[in-house]
């Protein structure tokens, strides 16, 4: 009945067993794009150094046309690099970092500060808030972009409903530390681990799960989140956007990407654990009361206890159980109002 419920929510579990779990989380890790974040990159700032604008954008436009991130994907948005993309050579997407590309007898490198400092390239800082992704060529520094990400209307009232259930939550981003400061603040997160490779999330998860003998959650999207949700606890992943093997390898498949719904999987995972508790505890105390009954009548001598009472606790506290159990696809999930 709890597998009903959570299919009907727009949560598909993928494994059974994930539902106890789930129950007993006290840490929720998550990943920012795609999962608190609608993953829609818009480019706020273009600040090109040494070139003018329309060819730093030329060079960028050149390192993103083939890469399969989000943030490549927001930069080439509405741009037609067909003919660029064929024209690129040695194209290497590095997971965490950046790009680099030979395009035009030009070694063309697009990402975050550490892709830069793994060449040697010294960089200019961004004032602005958001995602920077600089650029070089040939060994020189030509500018950066600043991108920005949007937070989904139900990420507040998630992390909102998740404290009421004291759950700790916890951010893993490879984003820039400023940008990462922000989003954690507007939306309250207890704690928050900014600039990190794929590995280095998963290596902080593992500590998380270490420090706790309660289960420990991981929400991701991303091909670069998936080690990390086979290794939690309960893996969950976002559905609508996820990539294809983030959504294999999850526990909880969360479909419309409404991230409160990680509130809801968790509630319906409680109100099923407590329900199997009770339905135990009472057929086993039932059919306790009734053996002790029925031995007590022998040892004095009395009537035994008619048939119908042992039928009653047997076949009609089945019946009874089974109407509890039936009972969770009617109870209301969201009990705390928001």
């Amino acid at each position: 009945y709890s597998l009903h419920r959570l299919k009907d929510k727009g949560i598909f579990s993928i494994k059974r067993d994930s539902i106890n779990q789930a129950g007993s989380v006290n840490i929720i890790v998550f990943d920012k794009t795609g999962t608190l974040t609608h993953g829609s990159f818009t480019i706020q700032v273009v600040h090109p150094v040494g070139v003018k604008e329309e060819k730093f954008l030329e060079y960028i436009y050149a390192a993103e046309s083939l890469s399969t991130h989000p943030i490549g994907k927001a930069i080439c948005h509405g741009k037609n690099l067909k003919k660029v993309a064929s024209e690129q050579k040695n194209f290497l997407e590095i997971p965490g970092v950046g790009v680099e590309t030979n395009w035009k007898k030009n070694k063309i490198l697009a990402g975050n500060s550490k892709l830069m400092s793994k060449f040697n390239i010294e960089i200019e800082e961004p004032k602005e808030i958001g995602t920077a992704i600089h650029c070089a060529v040939n060994g020189k520094y030509i500018g950066y972009i600043v991108l920005s990400d949007i937070i989904k209307e139900d990420a507040q009232p998630m992390v909102d409903l998740l404290h009421s259930e004291k759950v700790e939550i916890i951010l893993l981003t490879g984003d820039h530390e400023e940008n990462t400061k922000d989003i954690c603040n507007k939306l309250k997160i207890d704690r928050w681990h900014s600039e990190l490779l794929p590995e280095q999330k998963t290596d902080i998860l593992v500590q998380e799960m270490e420090n706790t003998d309660k289960a420990v959650a991981f929400i991701g999207d991303g091909i670069n989140d998936a080690p990390s949700i086979i290794r939690s606890d309960i893996g969950i992943a976002m559905g609508g956007i996820g990539s294809d093997i983030a959504v294999e390898n999850a526990d909880i498949v969360i479909m419309n990407d409404d991230p409160a719904k990680v509130y809801d999987a968790m509630r319906i995972a409680k109100m099923a654990r407590n329900t199997s508790i009770f339905n135990i505890a009472f057929a086993l105390f039932i059919k306790i009361g009734v053996t002790i009954a029925a031995i007590t009548l022998e040892i004095i001598g009395a009537e035994p206890l008619p048939m119908w009472v042992a039928v009653l606790a047997d076949t009609g506290l089945t019946v009874v159980l089974v109407i509890n159990s039936l009972i969770l696809l009617y109870r209301k999930v969201r009990i705390k109002k928001i």
